[in-house]
C-alpha cells in the first residue's frame, strides 16, 4: 500500500511539473526580455516650454510584429524642455519576446512650444500626428532589460517660412 501512494505522489508531481513547465507558457519570462524607452532633451535658449503628448510607443521585430509599449505617460502631456540634465519621462516598459528588433515608432499628436518671449506656437495638432520612426538593431537576449533612450532635441523643430516643423531625423537613439 505504501509504494501504491508513493509510485501516486511521485505520478502526481510529475504531472503537475509538466504542467506548469515554461514551454507551455508562451509568456514565461526565461523566454522574454523588458523593454523601457525615455524621452529627454537637451536644452533651448529660446524655448520656455514645450508641452508633448506621445499617443503610442511601438517596437517592431525583424519579422514584422509590432509590440505595443504601455505607460501611464502615454496621452498625457509633459514638458518637453524639463526633460534636461537627466530629466527624462517614461513612455514604456513591456516584456517582449527575445528577439531582433530593428525600429521603435513615437507617434506624438500634440506639440505647443512657449517661447521666451511668450509666443505659443502650436506645432503639432491632433488631426496632424507626427510619426517618428527611428531604426533599431537591438537583440533582446531572454531575461535581459534594456533601456532605450531617446533624445528629441528642441532643435528638431523648425519654422520653414510658411508652417512649424519637426525634423524627425533630428530624434535620435541614445
Amino acid at each position: 500500500m505504501r509504494l501504491y501512494v508513493l509510485a501516486l505522489l511521485t505520478l502526481a508531481g510529475l504531472l503537475f511539473g509538466v504542467a506548469c513547465s515554461d514551454e507551455d507558457n508562451p509568456l514565461a519570462s526565461a523566454s522574454q526580455g523588458t523593454i523601457a524607452v525615455n524621452l529627454h532633451d537637451q536644452p533651448s535658449p529660446t524655448v520656455l516650454n514645450a508641452m508633448m503628448t506621445v499617443d503610442s510607443v511601438t517596437l517592431t521585430a525583424a519579422d514584422g510584429t509590432l509590440y505595443p509599449l504601455e505607460s501611464a505617460q502615454l496621452d498625457t502631456p509633459f514638458d518637453l524642455a524639463q526633460l534636461t540634465g537627466g530629466n527624462q519621462v517614461n513612455l514604456g516598459v513591456e516584456p517582449v519576446p527575445a528577439g531582433d528588433y530593428v525600429q521603435l515608432t513615437l507617434v506624438v499628436s500634440a506639440l505647443d512650444i512657449t517661447l521666451t518671449d511668450t509666443t505659443v506656437v502650436p506645432v503639432i495638432q491632433p488631426a496632424s500626428s507626427l510619426s517618428v520612426q527611428l531604426p533599431l538593431s537591438l537583440t533582446v537576449a531572454p531575461g535581459e532589460d534594456v533601456v532605450l533612450g531617446v533624445d528629441f532635441p528642441l532643435t528638431a523643430i523648425g519654422f520653414d517660412g510658411t508652417n512649424w516643423t519637426v525634423d524627425g531625423s533630428a530624434v535620435a537613439l541614445d
